[in-house]
């Protein structure tokens, strides 16, 4: 059975901080409920993550280690999306088990929804935007429907948004548990669940 694959435009993050607007921008030109692909666009959406996240920049303490400080705080990104999307289309949704996170994703892909996924030091977000699958690899059943995957497809707005094609084995190093604060232990998603 194919996988679920999104069109998801390709947009690049015009600031080191803006990972978050820039995935906000891809997921929300997906779903049509903006057109616009400019710096001025993700500037605005930046400024809303910006104002749904009290007391920003969101810092949480990592006991003797240096604190936690979020540009993007989960919580402030599904409740921007949600604003151009509808009051509860996406959510957080913390996992402690990686071999799931994967899953959780691609259910909000089945959805519809394009997932953003905590990556790299908890610094970093991408869009999962659908899988394949190939006979020549191991697959692997995930999702909600339990399609076999052998890739994950992303956009990372770090790479300028486009296209990438990753392995499972990609996918697991790629993603990353929080060290402390709320979601300490989990890898995070935020998408429609």
């Amino acid at each position: 059975m194919p996988c679920t694959k999104l069109a998801v435009p390709r947009v690049k993050q015009f600031d080191d901080r803006w990972c978050g607007p820039a995935c906000a921008q891809m997921v929300l030109l997906s779903l049509g409920l903006i057109s616009d692909t400019t710096k001025v666009q993700q500037a605005a959406l930046w400024n809303e993550i910006v104002a749904n996240n009290p007391g920003f920049p969101k810092t949480e303490a990592c006991g003797a280690q240096p604190p936690l400080e979020w540009a993007t705080y989960p919580d402030a990104l599904a409740q921007t999306l949600n604003t151009h999307i509808g009051q509860t289309t996406t959510h957080v949704i913390p996992e402690t088990n990686e071999d799931l996170v994967l899953g959780h994703a691609l259910a909000s892909v089945q959805r519809l929804v394009p997932a953003i996924v905590l990556v790299e030091d908890e610094t970093h977000w991408i869009v999962v935007f659908g899988c394949d699958n190939s006979a020549r690899r191991p697959q692997h059943t995930v999702g909600p429907t339990n399609d076999p995957v052998t890739h994950v497809l992303v956009r990372d707005p770090a790479n300028s948004g486009y296209p990438t094609r990753i392995t499972l084995d990609t996918w697991i190093v790629a993603i990353y548990a929080v060290g402390c604060g709320v979601y300490a232990g989990s890898y995070v998603v935020v998408g429609a669940s």
